[in-house]
């Protein structure tokens, strides 16, 4: 058992004030890179819930997503419609 006296006397390391910037700049960048990375996650989901419904009856152009808003407001972005998708079949499947 420690009394609250014990532990003021105790010492504490405290680094350098230059080592401290140094280690909040590069948790800085993990955290934009975790940001990023997030935003990358959100795009994919969203293209992921639009091949769903393209692939279940849906039209692509029956649901306006944020991302594909975000696609058609950029002159030379590609549209979803030419991005390819690794699970994709090569040919279409026709309805019988």
């Amino acid at each position: 058992n420690l009394s609250v006296n014990d532990l003021k006397k105790l010492p504490v390391p405290c680094p350098p004030l230059e080592t401290q910037h140094r280690i909040v700049s590069q948790i800085e960048k993990e955290q934009e890179l975790v940001n990023a990375n997030k935003q990358l996650i959100a795009i994919f989901e969203q293209k992921i819930k639009d091949r769903i419904a393209r692939v279940w009856g849906g039209s692509v152009s029956d649901v306006e997503t944020p991302l594909m808003a975000s696609l058609q407001s950029e002159p030379d972005a590609p549209t979803t419609e030419n991005l390819p998708m690794a699970a994709e079949p090569a040919a279409e499947y026709s309805k019988k």
